[in-house]
């Protein structure tokens, strides 16, 4: 699903050819989790939904709750939380290539789910100069699942959720 210029799309994604199902216009922030609903109960009516991917617009817990119901789900972080900055501020300081922590999505910090910071990839392709914070080249991503479920021998679990989350764009 992605949020914008005012509507919610519904996208198969993870196919050899994306659709967009449906769109649905969004009046405000305040009724994503309706719009959200909306949106799931029309995609699991007509097809088996495995993976849910939030754009960092729908980081509500609200969101969280109707989707974790229908689907595991990742949602790109919000930029600006104290909280996540020093998160962050911790990674860099322990020099870690990424890390995972339970976590709650948005407002709800109840720690049902699971939060990873990995290097920005579309920042560190694009980059020329180094950040004048660190932290600004580090993204969050929340997940339903233990990111060490999907660990391999050559690459660790948050990067391939990384990976997965990036095929949504396939979609829009």
């Amino acid at each position: 699903m992605t949020f914008s210029s005012r509507f919610a799309t519904l996208a198969l994604v993870g196919t050899n050819t994306p659709i967009t199902v449906v769109s649905l216009p969004v009046k405000s922030a305040s009724n994503l989790d309706t719009v959200v609903d909306r949106l799931l109960r029309f995609a699991t009516a007509k097809f088996d939904i495995d993976w849910v991917y939030l754009d960092s617009e729908f980081y509500q817990g609200g969101v969280a709750t109707k989707v974790r119901g229908e689907a595991d789900f990742i949602i790109k972080g919000k930029k600006g939380s104290d909280k996540l900055q020093q998160v962050k501020e911790r990674l860099l300081e322990e020099n870690k290539e990424w890390d995972d922590f339970r976590w709650g999505v948005g407002d709800v910090t109840d720690g049902r789910d699971y939060m990873f910071v990995l290097p920005e990839e579309k920042n560190s392709r694009l980059q020329k100069e180094d950040f004048d914070d660190p932290t600004d080249a580090l993204t969050q991503f929340d997940t339903s699942r233990d990111p060490r479920e999907f660990a391999t021998d050559e690459r660790d679990g948050a990067e391939r959720l990384a990976e997965k989350f990036r095929g949504k764009w396939g979609g829009e």
